[in-house]
């Protein structure tokens, strides 16, 4: 086994040098505690990675060894757990070799696990952080086209979204531009990814010597970023305070009891109120489901419901940071591009460099709550 964990060590993902960073700049500021702790912090989180990957690697070894007879099901989905590893240690050689191989061992599973788009969604992440666009357009599509016969239209059109990218570093820029404008007509994609999508082909049509057309797309990318930035850190001071106000709650009265998210605690007939806690009862369903109380970022998994006190497994995962900082005027920097936008072709961020070279970044205007879409999200 330690050979093994030898073979596979790998460099800290990008998450332990962020951690790395923060311990050493502390530590030569003279905070040593703080700096330790995330140092260790840092250091086992490596370790985790690392003795999973040695696990799988074992694993995989054992099953595959002359005269095993493994069930196809469980070789397959243990190439699919190692590829999550390799995903998030950043190996994307190794990453995309394991999808591929769990890939080829989908026609052995029963027809209802033969099919899944998610491997071919994230093959062709893996592929695209290689460099290789045309396979990743390819798995992208493939993606797409599976999710749509499942019936699963959000990550369908999130595929169609990463496409639009691949092809256009395959060279298929017709095809791409294509998907872009199918993604902006259904709305496919969050705040965010629109606003990354409404820039791409904005520096795509400064290319195509288009420039109000250009203009009109990064204004609307801009105020896409800007709403995605507003509306996540709202809902995360609005979940802490819910948190800090549930945890004095059950200080006082010795029981954890969630309260609703705003979005959904008005109780305008009282009990009568179609979302309210009675309704929910009787139609089969804990009032503390996140179902429910519509609150966020919190795993919430039945596994004992029989005799005695009812069990539930809550891990209580920690809120989704959003980076305050993040705006249209980021994208302008090809530094800042090829580190936070690995998927993006060289080629797509070399226009939109040619873009903010030109173009000076103008003012963000926001329009007031309950206004009509941006201009660039009604023409494309």
């Amino acid at each position: 086994m330690r050979v093994l964990a030898t073979a596979f060590a790998a460099t800290p993902s990008a998450e332990a040098q962020s951690v790395l960073r923060k311990a050493f700049t502390m530590a030569a500021q003279g905070f040593d505690e703080p700096a330790d702790a995330l140092l260790t912090q840092s250091i086992e989180r490596q370790k985790l990675f690392d003795a999973a990957l040695a696990d799988y690697t074992e694993s995989l070894r054992l099953v595959q060894q002359a005269g095993a007879n493994p069930d196809p099901a469980e070789l397959q989905r243990t190439f699919v757990l190692r590829a999550r590893v390799q995903e998030a240690l950043e190996r994307w050689k190794f990453a995309e070799a394991d999808l591929t191989a769990a890939i080829d061992r989908l026609d052995e599973l029963d027809a209802i696990e033969s099919t899944n788009p998610f491997l071919f969604a994230s093959r062709g992440a893996a592929r695209s952080r290689l460099g290789d666009f045309s396979g990743a357009a390819e798995d992208a599509l493939r993606a797409e086209d599976e999710f749509k016969m499942i019936g699963d239209r959000v990550h369908r059109l999130s595929s169609a979204a990463d496409s639009a990218l691949y092809l256009y570093g395959a060279d298929r820029i017709p095809e791409a531009v294509e998907k872009m404008r199918y993604v902006f007509q259904n709305k496919g994609v969050i705040a965010q990814g629109r606003g990354n999508w409404h820039l791409a082909y904005a520096a795509h049509l400064f290319g195509a010597d288009r420039r109000t057309d250009a203009d009109t797309q990064w204004e609307s990318g801009c105020i896409r970023l800007e709403a995605f930035v507003e509306d996540g850190i709202a809902r995360l001071e609005e979940e802490r305070a819910l948190r800090e106000a549930d945890e004095k709650r059950a200080d006082e009265t010795g029981t954890m009891q969630r309260q609703r998210a705003s979005s959904v605690s008005a109780m305008p007939l009282g009990q009568l109120t179609p979302n309210s806690d009675t309704n929910a009862r009787l139609m089969g369903m804990d009032p503390q489901s996140p179902y429910v109380t519509q609150r966020p970022a919190t795993g919430w998994i039945w596994y004992k419901t029989s005799e005695g006190d009812v069990e539930r497994r809550d891990p209580g995962l920690p809120l989704v940071e959003v980076d305050p900082t993040l705006s249209c005027a980021k994208f302008r920097s090809d530094e800042w591009l090829t580190k936070n936008r690995p998927e993006w072709p060289s080629k797509l961020r070399a226009a939109t460099a040619r873009y903010a070279e030109v173009v000076p970044q103008k003012p963000i205007v926001m329009p007031p709550k309950g206004s009509q879409p941006s201009k660039g999200e009604l023409v494309f």
